[in-house]
């Protein structure tokens, strides 16, 4: 029968792991449907036993700080680093069995055990600087970093599964002649793609005014627009060396964002 109960109280928080719309979040608070909702879009899952193990010691508060150490975790290890998600499953259960067996009973015992799987800043900074992702696949995924950017500069109240912002590719994906000249095959691919070419654009800017056009006519739509990540774009050209040095920048900002 303990068991039983156990195992329907798991069920319960299993599910609402899933989905951060879940009722079941109503009794937490809003900042712990961002952190639900942040790894959900990750496409992570090997977290979860640890939160089931943090529930049973912690109060609802705290939980919300122990999600939040997964999302860092998530972004520097799996998004950023794409490394080997066997080592995440092996540190997220150890940790969760120091919980079970009274070890660990502080958030910081939680952080520090978490700590083989956290990419230190260097290396963080490194990999965000060469990371590239297809807004064919991960549009949704580039659009939170891209509002996270904007949030820590700006501290707009943004949020990227509700904003009607639009992800702009500086460097279009449908190139003009002049685009072409700047950028031929196959050095366009490699930077298409790259963070630092994408920017936050209104609708309405991005449509009429932006598109493929060239970068002198882009720069100046970009300075119309309400995002400081991306009116701040006042470079003479547009070149593989800036988006190398705007994703280099991007990343010194992004560590400062997802850390302990």
């Amino acid at each position: 029968s303990d068991l039983l109960d156990r195992l329907e109280k798991d069920a319960v928080w299993y599910r609402a792991l899933e989905d951060a719309s879940d009722e079941f979040w109503l009794d937490h608070s809003p900042q712990t449907r961002t952190w639900v909702r942040a790894l959900s879009l990750f496409h992570v899952a090997q977290y979860r036993p640890l939160v089931l193990a943090a529930k049973e010691i912690f109060p609802s508060h705290q939980i919300e700080s122990v999600l939040r150490y997964c999302v860092v975790v998530s972004f520097r290890y799996s998004i950023i680093g794409q490394r080997n998600p066997n080592d995440l499953e092996k540190v997220y259960n150890a940790v969760a069995l120091s919980m079970k067996d009274g070890r660990t009973t502080r958030l910081e015992q939680v952080q520090d055990g978490l700590r083989a799987i956290y990419p230190t800043d260097d290396e963080f900074i490194a990999e965000f600087g060469l990371r590239s992702l297809s807004t064919e696949k991960r549009s949704k995924l580039v659009r939170y970093i891209l509002c996270e950017l904007e949030r820590d500069k700006s501290g707009a109240d943004l949020d990227s599964s509700t904003t009607d912002a639009t992800i702009e590719h500086i460097l279009p994906e449908n190139p003009s002649e002049e685009w072409m000249q700047a950028f031929p095959d196959p050095e366009r691919e490699r930077w298409l793609y790259r963070l630092g070419n994408y920017a936050l654009l209104e609708p309405k800017l991005n449509q009429k005014f932006a598109a493929n056009h060239g970068f002198e006519t882009k720069r100046a739509v970009y300075q119309a627009s309400k995002y400081h990540t991306t009116s701040s774009i006042s470079d003479p050209e547009w070149t593989t060396e800036r988006i190398f040095a705007r994703q280099e920048a991007m990343a010194k900002r992004a560590k400062c964002i997802w850390r302990f």
